[in-house]
């Protein structure tokens, strides 16, 4: 890493930044597009957690600073007292939880951003001695305002600062001050250097000059290169200011696309940390200690970088990456199996040329862009189909190989079958959507189910992959898919739901995507293993990389990459062993943080636990084929086992072990799919729309076809495995 200056030369100092890691949602992302503008209705009359939850949110999407993920973590749990869909009403203990965790939080607010604390009442606003505010000219920086109310009645007020209106709020007479404080997100652009004086009105209230300090900021300009080439590429740079706010590059900050995040399901939406970087950037900052991150995907560590910048000079650094390990070498081959290459708003198209940039600085090799169709009424819009950059197949100058970006499909019903991705297509399938929701307004046919979509996909040579976990409800189609082999992997499912179908019988193996523009591209990903032929590994082509995730021969990952092997057989293989045979299970972990609890599990129990701190780890473990087995290996610093919801969590699928040709079939868990579709099948009846009664009887018959299936399963397995 190498620093110069405009002004005299500071050695540059490493330090350790923790990198904030978005919180992953467990919903839907293409709702997104259709949040309402407020939370639905209310749980609990709790006015200081409602306020709490709006602030904090604006606190993620105006000031992201290092405990970003911390604030969004708070409003979560404020929205799951208050607003989130429940069985049965929040208890005291629920409100109290939620109102200790939203103090905590604003009290690292009253830490790590300026803070003034002012007290609105019958006798004026006062605001406490405090230093003068810094900013630094022509660049935005944040004021938190801390209301209480001293006097008998509470007072409502439109605060405004440096001129600029902010939203309402109101302040309660203060019972205790632990909760009766309402904060202020104030943002503020200084247009002139020096002392001064910043005027906040707090309408009727009155108004407050606070002290300030203006100087001018600082340039930083960096390059990215990477070290094996020493030649610029692509990153994610993260910029701490002295301020503590994180900072974007120029060249980017105003496309939302690269900048902000929804948060699924909720009416809220977050600044990311980082930035993209084509190779080089420039971040305009606050003079002052500056901490610089950059990374690049799961394969490369993180290089850090602190400088102490004086105000107006310009200072250029160079950052350079290597790999600490390089997995397509081995074999493995990234891939994001949902992006769509959309704007925010979902109903543009992105750059494509921008997607090219994402794709190397978050290291995905793979990147299947999804067509999806979305109904919205006419007043909002419109129903889209997009992305449309490009025909089904290969894009155009995206693909050699080493990279590869793909056109698919994104067949959708939100209400009874689940969302599928349709990889490997040749033509775009129609219809794209059905049912009410993605595919029409309210009363639109759940017609055609699934199945003839994935019938017409393999006919094209493509594959199916399940999308959301156990889709709708956690009782649709999906189930039933498993059973009959329409399905060919599965993204973003709960590793006990996956269990439960290898405690079946069934072979699947396990994939991932982002469903990009819900997540960043990337965050969770696939990696699947290229085949060997005459003892040589086979070079990567697209065909290749889905023939290996449809074979299950692969891991999915947010953070710490897994290998596992059984008698050196890995991901998808099946042995057929004799009874007493030895099995040598191994699992390499490697990851670019601490790698936390390394486990090997076997038809759903875990054999080998190990808990490290370390970034490397090899988990051996000796077992006796006396019965039947699949074998998984995962990964988690924090006990999450599906990647989609958490960073630094891997799972792999599994390797198959058959004693004397039988599979492994429980019944318990047979007939909880038995239950699962029969809970779908009362679904359809109930509620399913269809043009005729003829189709409403296949929708029901191809459920009834899985539910034989998983009751031919709990026959055979309490025929082999009668009760005690």
């Amino acid at each position: 890493m190498k620093t110069t200056r405009s002004g005299r030369g500071l050695m540059p100092l490493l330090l350790l930044l923790a990198v904030v890691a978005p919180a992953q949602a467990r919903a839907h992302g293409e709702f997104a597009c259709r949040l309402p503008a407020a939370p639905p209705q209310t749980n609990v009359n709790s006015p200081f957690l409602e306020h709490s939850y709006r602030f904090l949110s604006e606190l993620a999407r105006r000031c992201p600073t290092s405990r970003q993920a911390a604030m969004m973590a708070a409003a979560e749990t404020v929205y799951q007292v208050v607003w989130a869909w429940r069985p049965s009403p929040p208890t005291a203990a629920d409100v109290a939880g939620a109102e200790q965790t939203v103090r905590n939080a604003l009290a690292r607010v009253e830490r790590d951003t300026q803070t003034v604390r002012i007290e609105v009442g019958a006798g004026g606003p006062r605001a406490e001695p405090r230093k003068p505010l810094r900013a630094a000219l022509g660049l935005e920086g944040y004021v938190a305002l801390r209301l209480t109310n001293g006097g008998a009645a509470e007072v409502t007020i439109l605060p405004r600062i440096a001129g600029v209106a902010l939203s309402p709020v109101t302040v309660p007479p203060m019972r205790r001050e632990t909760d009766d404080a309402r904060w202020v997100l104030a943002p503020w652009t200084p247009e002139r250097t020096g002392s001064q004086t910043l005027e906040v009105r707090l309408g009727d209230a009155g108004t407050l000059r606070l002290p300030a300090v203006v100087e001018r900021p600082a340039l930083l300009r960096g390059r990215i290169l990477d070290a094996e080439t020493d030649k610029p590429w692509p990153g994610r740079v993260t910029v701490q200011g002295s301020d503590g706010v994180l900072r974007h590059g120029e060249a980017f900050k105003s496309n939302t696309t690269l900048s902000e995040k929804p948060v699924v399901f909720r009416p809220a939406s977050y600044r990311l940390p980082f930035f993209y970087s084509d190779g080089s950037f420039e971040v305009v900052t606050p003079p002052g200690a500056t901490r610089i991150t950059l990374e690049r995907g799961f394969e490369h560590g993180r290089a850090h970088l602190s400088v102490q910048l004086r105000a107006g000079e310009t200072c250029s650094i160079t950052l350079s990456l290597r790999r600490f390990t390089d997995l397509r070498k081995m074999g493995w081959v990234s891939g994001d199996t949902h992006v769509h290459w959309v704007r925010n708003s979902w109903d543009v198209n992105e750059e494509l040329g921008l997607l090219g940039m994402v794709q190397r600085a978050e290291d995905v090799r793979v990147v299947n862009n999804l067509t999806l169709y979305q109904y919205r009424p006419a007043d909002q819009g419109g129903a889209f189909v997009k992305p449309d950059h490009h025909p089904m197949g290969p894009v155009s100058g995206m693909c050699d190989d080493a990279w590869h970006v793909q056109m698919a499909e994104e067949y959708r019903n939100d209400n009874h079958y689940g969302h599928i991705n349709l990889l490997g297509l040749t033509r775009l399938i129609e219809p794209i959507a059905a049912g009410a929701g993605s595919g029409g307004p309210v009363g639109a046919p759940d017609w055609p189910t699934n199945r003839p979509i994935i019938e017409q996909a393999r006919q094209q040579g493509g594959i199916s992959i399940e999308a959301h976990n156990l889709g709708p409800f956690m009782a649709s189609a999906v189930a039933a898919n498993v059973v009959m082999g329409l399905s060919d992997s599965l993204d973003q499912l709960d590793a006990e739901v996956y269990y439960r179908f290898l405690n079946c019988g069934v072979h699947i193996g396990l994939s991932n995507g982002s469903d990009h523009p819900a997540r960043v591209v990337g965050c969770a990903r696939v990696y699947a293993r290229m085949p060997r032929a005459g003892g040589r590994l086979q070079p990567f082509t697209y065909a290749r990389w889905l023939a290996a995730v449809r074979t299950g021969r692969t891991f999915t990952t947010s953070g710490p990459l897994l290998l596992l092997k059984v008698n050196g057989s890995e991901p998808g293989d099946t042995l057929d062993l004799p009874p007493g045979a030895m099995l040598g299970v191994e699992v390499r972990a490697l990851s670019r943080d601490p790698l936390g609890v390394v486990e090997i599990v076997a038809n759903g129990r875990v054999l080998k636990s190990v808990r490290t701190r370390g970034r490397s780890c090899t988990v051996r473990l000796k077992v006796r084929a006396d019965e039947s087995r699949w074998f998984c290996a995962r990964a988690s610093r924090n006990g999450v086992w599906n990647a989609i919801l958490s960073p630094d969590v891997a799972h792999t699928s599994a390797v198959y072990t058959r004693v004397g040709g039988r599979e492994v079939m429980r019944a318990a868990d047979a007939r909880f799919y038995v239950a699962n579709l029969q809970e779908h099948v009362r679904r359809l009846e109930a509620m399913g729309v269809f043009e005729n009664a003829g189709q409403r009887a296949q929708a029901v018959a191809e459920a009834r076809e899985g539910i034989a299936r998983y009751e031919a399963v709990a026959a055979q397995a309490a025929k082999e495995r009668p009760a005690p």
